[in-house]
């Protein structure tokens, strides 16, 4: 019924929803609302890294605050629902390796830790090379968790089967630069 609140992604024939308009931000905050309410989930994630586009292109960071307010409507109404549960109701998001990915994607992820909007950054998808430093410095005021992440469904066909020694020296590179988990 509104073609005008979809962008179409320019690799496939689909459309993401388009989060400059408050009735997109209102329905996704409704479904996960319905979700957390009807089960008894610890809290959701919301993925924003791994199909990025969430206004039309050349606008990402001047329309950041829509993002931000899609943010605070879920904290909101997350909140509501913790307390009458009696147990926090977390919000985890997938965001881009790195602080310059997500203005470019406009994310304004310094706001939302400031505001405490999120709890938990789940970094990057499939890329080895997440910012956990600047991640965690940013995080250190707003007491967000940092949990770099890595895709083994999207990565290079070089990294899809390596060794366990592998996998234990890359997720040991990001514990010792400070990721929470």
């Amino acid at each position: 019924k509104h073609p005008d609140r979809l962008i179409k992604l320019p690799w496939a024939n689909i459309h993401n929803w388009n989060f400059a308009y408050s009735a997109v931000r209102d329905l996704k905050v409704n479904i996960l609302s319905e979700v957390a309410s009807m089960y008894d989930v610890d809290g959701v994630q919301v993925d924003l890294a791994r199909t990025p586009i969430f206004f039309p292109e050349g606008t990402a960071w001047q329309n950041r605050h829509h993002l931000t307010a899609f943010f605070r409507q879920l904290r909101e109404a997350f909140q509501e629902i913790a307390h009458q549960r009696g147990r926090p109701l977390l919000i985890a998001v997938r965001v881009p390796e790195s602080l310059v990915g997500c203005t470019f994607d406009g994310m304004d992820v310094e706001t939302w830790v400031q505001e405490r909007l999120v709890d938990i950054f789940i970094t990057g998808c499939g890329a080895s090379d997440v910012d956990v430093d600047a991640y965690q410095r940013l995080s250190k005021s707003g007491n967000v968790r940092i949990y770099p992440s890595w895709d083994v469904i999207h990565p290079t066909d070089g990294y899809r089967q390596p060794p366990v020694e592998y996998w234990r020296g890359f997720y040991s590179k990001w514990w010792e630069l400070g990721a929470d988990g």
